[in-house]
């Protein structure tokens, strides 16, 4: 018939992808083993994070509750060196959290990832005491930098 449709698809080398990746994560800043508190109800999420994490040198300990990353901060105030957590959550929100955490803990360093960034959602969490608030979707670049900036500022 003569009809129909040409694609032409390019394929990395073996090994380009890897090197890609390798490039991606060297060029972000990476940490040192530092203990990161992940806040996040959605579970995926907090896998995706905590992978991200990893991959990025921190030790990332997850929690899919605000309340059980208040009860673990009141055990050990002084076992995370930074925390991240979502603002939309049952029971505890983020920016709540973030005031409970802040009456422990005045310095640990806090990211608030949140799909409504603008606006209010903002103001309450900076009120709150975070230090940057991040919207989703976040990019590992992202996340690399500010968790970097918030934890050598302190």
């Amino acid at each position: 018939s003569g009809k129909g449709s040409v694609f032409t698809v390019y394929f990395p080398r073996h090994g380009d992808a890897v090197d890609i990746a390798r490039d991606t994560l060297s060029a972000v800043p990476n940490g040192n083993g530092q203990h990161v508190m992940v806040v996040d109800d959605e579970a995926p999420l907090v896998d995706l994070v905590v992978r991200l994490l990893v991959d990025l040198n921190y030790a990332p300990v997850a929690f899919t509750s605000g309340t059980a990353a208040l009860q673990a901060l009141r055990a050990d105030p002084h076992g995370f060196d930074a925390l991240i957590t979502d603002e939309r959550m049952p029971g505890l929100c983020g920016s709540a959290l973030i005031s409970e955490v802040r009456a422990i803990r005045r310095s640990i360093p806090i990211l608030l990832v949140t799909g409504y960034a603008a606006g209010t959602v903002a103001n309450r969490a900076y009120n709150a005491g975070a230090n940057e608030v991040l919207k989703k979707p976040l990019s590992t670049r992202e996340l690399a930098t500010m968790l970097s900036l918030v934890l050598n500022a302190k």
